[in-house]
Formats: structure tokens, C-alpha cells, sequence
């Protein structure tokens, strides 16, 4: 007789070894896809090691110079940036040299931040007894030309100091050219607006003293910090500066900001800051001559100066133990047709004073005990 085999045993064995195929060729797949993963993976480590060596051949990376101060072991600061590898670089000042100003540098270089980032984060956070945050700033730097790939620092006009009653922050940022290390910096202290009667009443024989014993926290042409406010007055005054005619008004005026303006913050916050000697110069416009004096740099017109006066009586009627000294000069101006006569200025400064209560002194009240 001849044996025919059962279909059903058939069927079953054909699927067995269909399963045990499909479970083969399952496992096989699965080694391919790990040798695969493995490869690229390797090929990606190599990569960026050369990118790392290239990197390091050609020392493709922006510098950036960092200046802390703190006036109180209250305070902290942490300055980070790519940390080579992986990670962050963090800078945190040393307590035993508060008061003091604190330096640091970094680079951010291609090697530190991947081989496919263009740009490296470098942040400053400030925070007063380890608590949260007061102020969190950064910058994305690129290595490869040291361009700003976005910033909150990038605009000095728009990194105003911040004074609260327990604690004052001031920060800036330079955007440095080719070849030039970017700078930061940030001061953290307490609040200073009531900083000379603080002092009388920690040493009330001061007194007694002349104001020539006190070193005055100043600022130099106190009211460079605003006064470029139209097209039309760029217009006319890159007319006195042959190598920014022809440009672009938005070019011209950031390039005459840059020339002219030397402070970012305002009289009040000035004041509150603790600055106590002002280097003012009113004069009237080159240009666009209205009558009004105003803080001169050249041909370049600032703060107004009754506006100036203003501020300081203001300050000084909530702050009455605080002496403020104003040297009013007139260095730099283009002409002297600029320069207002004694008895100008002289009726500018009566006008404020009138009715506030606060005495005028004169050089000579520097000796004075």
C-alpha cells in the first residue's frame, strides 16, 4: 500500500518552517540594523573628532572676556558656555574676593558646541542667596566669524541697569569685531541710592569732614544716552562726518549712537546706581537750533539740560543726605558758538532749585568742613 502522508501534519510543518525562517531572517535583519546603527554611529564619532582636530588646527572659535563684581557675599554669579565634549564651563565667583572685580575668559569654539551647531550659548545669571534668578542674560555666538545668532545683550539701549530697594543689577555686552574678544560684564550689589547717608550714620564723624575725603562715583558726559531720535536728524548731522555720508540712515545711526553715546542708563537710574559727580555739558544745537541746551558731544545733541537739573532736584528732595556734583564744562564742542554764557546756565540752575529746599554750593564748598 502506499503511504500518503497527513495534510494536516504537512501544513503544520510547512508553517514551522516558515516560522522558524521568518523568526531567522527576523534575527538577521535585527543584526544588520545594530551593525548598521553601530556603523553610522562610529561614523559619527569619527566626524566630529575630525571636525574637533580641524577645529583645533585652525583654532576656529570667538573669545569673550567676562568682569564680575559683587559687593556682598549675598550675591552669586554664573557665567557658562560650552564645555568641551559635553557639558557646560561654569565660572562662579570666589567669595573672598568680593568687592573686588573678577575676571574670566572663554572661548567658544566649533569643537565645543558639535559638528552640526552652528553657535554657542554664553550665558550670565545673577541670583542673591542662591534663590531664584534676578536677571538671566545670553548670547549665541558662532565660531566660525564670532556673528551674534541672537542675544538679549546685543543692544546696549536696550540693557537698562535694574535697581529694586535690595539689590541694583548692571550688565552689557560688546560685540567685538574680527580678531577682537566679545566683553560682558555685570555688577551686582546692593541698593547705593542712599549710599552717602548710609555712611554718615556707619560713621557719623565724616560729618564733620570736607567732601574732598569722599571719592565720588562718576559719569562721564552724563547726558550722552538719548538725543538720536529721528531719521531727519541723522540725516543732517552725518553731513559733519564725511565717511557715513552716502549710508544707509539705519547704518548712519547706529554708527553716529556708537560715536556719541557713552552711558545706557538714564539721570534717575544714574542716581539710584549711586553715581554722585556728573560731567554735564549744555550747549545748543549745530543743527535743527531750537534754543533749548542740551548735553553736547561735539556736534552731537544729548539730554536736555533743564530736563537734567529736574531729575537731580528730584533725587535729591527724597534723598536729602546725598550731596550731588555737577561740573559743567564744555569740552569737544564743534564751535564755539555752542556755548551758552555763564548767566544761561547760571538762570537754568536757579529755576530748578527755586522752591525745593536744596542749596546750591560752589567749588570752593569742597574744602569746607
Amino acid at each position: 500500500m502506499v503511504s500518503i502522508p497527513n495534510p494536516i501534519d504537512l501544513a503544520r510543518k510547512a508553517l514551522e518552517a516558515a516560522e522558524e525562517a521568518a523568526r531567522e531572517a527576523a534575527r538577521k535583519a535585527e543584526e544588520v540594523a545594530r551593525e548598521t546603527a553601530r556603523i553610522a554611529e562610529e561614523a559619527a564619532r569619527k566626524a566630529e573628532e575630525v571636525a574637533r582636530e580641524a577645529a583645533d588646527a585652525v583654532n576656529i572659535s570667538k573669545g569673550v572676556d567676562y568682569f564680575v563684581y559683587l559687593s556682598g557675599q549675598n550675591f552669586q554669579v554664573k557665567v557658562s558656555s560650552p564645555k568641551k565634549r559635553r557639558g557646560q564651563f561654569s565660572f562662579q565667583p570666589k567669595n573672598s574676593l568680593v568687592g573686588k572685580m573678577q575676571k574670566g575668559h572663554r572661548e567658544i569654539a566649533m569643537f565645543d558646541i558639535g559638528a552640526i551647531e552652528h553657535s554657542g550659548r554664553f550665558e550670565i545669571a545673577a541670583s542673591k542667596n542662591g534663590n531664584s534668578p534676578l536677571i538671566e542674560k545670553y548670547a549665541e555666538i558662532a565660531p566660525s566669524d564670532g556673528n551674534l545668532h541672537g542675544s538679549d545683550m546685543g543692544n546696549m539701549l536696550q540693557t537698562p541697569s535694574i535697581v529694586t530697594q535690595d539689590y541694583s543689577v548692571s550688565y552689557g555686552f560688546y560685540d567685538a569685531g574680527v580678531i577682537e574678544s566679545h566683553q560682558a560684564y555685570i555688577y551686582v550689589t546692593d541698593n547705593y541710592s542712599n549710599w552717602m547717608a548710609q555712611l554718615f550714620r556707619e560713621m557719623p564723624a565724616l560729618k564733620k569732614g570736607s567732601l574732598e575725603l569722599f571719592v565720588l562715583p562718576g559719569s562721564h558726559d552724563a547726558g550722552m544716552f538719548t538725543g538720536i531720535v529721528s531719521d531727519e536728524l541723522v540725516g543732517a548731522l552725518i553731513k559733519f562726518i564725511p565717511g557715513l555720508n552716502g549710508l544707509a540712515l539705519s547704518t548712519a545711526k547706529r554708527a553716529l549712537i556708537n560715536l556719541a553715546y557713552t552711558q545706557k542708563d538714564n539721570i534717575k537710574t544714574q542716581l539710584e546706581l549711586g553715581i554722585r559727580y556728573f560731567d554735564f555739558r549744555p550747549g545748543y544745537n549745530l543743527i535743527n537750533i531750537d534754543g533749548i541746551l542740551r548735553h553736547q558731544h561735539s556736534f552731537v545733541p544729548g539730554y536736555e539740560f533743564d530736563k537734567f537739573l529736574s531729575d537731580v532736584v528730584s533725587f535729591l528732595k527724597t534723598h536729602q543726605q546725598e550731596i550731588v556734583v555737577v561740573n559743567i564744562k564744555y569740552s569737544g564742542f564743534a564751535r564755539d558758538d555752542m556755548k551758552p554764557s555763564d548767566q544761561e546756565v547760571k538762570s537754568s540752575i536757579d529755576t530748578a532749585l527755586s522752591g525745593s529746599g536744596i542749596t546750591k554750593g560752589n567749588i570752593d564748598d569742597l574744602n569746607k568742613q
